[in-house]
């Protein structure tokens, strides 16, 4: 069921309860408090209510893990994950498989669904503590193409998806073969290098086939993860990691590494055919050997 947050309201959808709450759908409300987040999604608070009426569960069902993955957020480490335990401190908040809630009595269900609704605005905002550390590579990778290429290169272009929404394209570069897309995956690690991943993948994912065709996309890692064993020839390994997460990406567009630009180079002067992993195929590790995942 679904509530305004308000009293009035509040109060008529308990006493609307049944008596025998016996289901979870008999317990449980979706509280909307009326508040915002930064990019003008609602806020809701879900209210699973105890069987006897004692106390009642305030959770954000997800909402917050669930949007850090939307943005490619990786809030398991460094200056997000410090955001977001200074804000469980301070709002007293438990965590239990990616749910942010807290336990408090039935009678104070208005007041605490407002406290946590405060909450998860502030639990959301450790996506901008991580974005700065993003921002970084972007920047960089920026000043690069600004100083290597010798075209003008559009930052964060909006371009409309297929689906009829807007995404934020890292940069824009013009080509005779047409606009050439790129898009900033940070990371110097697995996790953080998957959670920026997977973001690229959904933004290029979403461009019209025909208007932005993949030979005029590339994803551009912040780094190239290797193995501590080297090759028969002495060079270093991709991990296997590496290796998936590329392949996984080469479905949507190009894939090179900063830390190899010259490939990133080379891409812009032709769209190397149909071989789209340039992290791995310079050292003939290509990443279009592993089974299909």
């Amino acid at each position: 069921m679904s509530v305004s947050f308000d009293g009035a309201s509040i109060s008529a959808a308990l006493q609307a309860l049944p008596s025998a709450m016996d289901t979870s759908d008999d317990r449980t409300l979706r509280l909307v408090p009326g508040v915002c987040f930064s990019d003008g999604e609602q806020v809701q608070v879900f209210a699973r209510i105890s069987a006897d009426r004692s106390h009642v569960i305030l959770s954000d069902s997800g909402t917050i893990h669930a949007r850090a993955a939307m943005y490619g957020v990786d809030i398991t480490t460094g200056a997000a994950s410090k955001h977001l335990d200074e804000v469980r401190g301070d709002f007293n908040l438990r965590v239990h498989a990616d749910r942010f809630y807290v336990q408090v009595p039935l009678d104070c269900l208005a007041e605490e669904a407002a406290h946590l609704a405060g909450a998860l605005v502030s639990l959301d905002s450790a996506r901008l503590a991580y974005s700065a550390t993003q921002e970084k590579f972007s920047k960089s990778l920026e000043k690069w193409l600004q100083t290597t290429l010798d075209s003008e290169v559009e930052t964060n272009k909006k371009i409309e998806t297929r689906f009829g929404d807007t995404v934020s394209i890292s940069a824009a570069v013009p080509s005779p073969r047409g606009e050439i897309l790129i898009q900033a995956a940070g990371g110097k690690n697995a996790t953080t290098l998957r959670s920026s991943s997977e973001h690229a993948f959904f933004v290029l994912s979403s461009l019209s086939p025909t208007e932005h065709p993949i030979r005029n996309r590339l994803i551009v890692l912040e780094s190239t993860l290797y193995d501590r064993k080297k090759d028969i020839n002495r060079r270093p390994v991709v991990s296997e990691t590496m290796r998936k997460l590329t392949k996984r990406l080469t479905e949507v567009a190009y894939v090179s590494a900063f830390d190899a630009a010259s490939h990133i180079a080379s891409f812009m002067e032709d769209p190397h055919g149909s071989e789209r992993d340039l992290v791995t195929v310079s050292l003939g590790q290509s990443s279009l050997d592993l089974p299909a995942i």
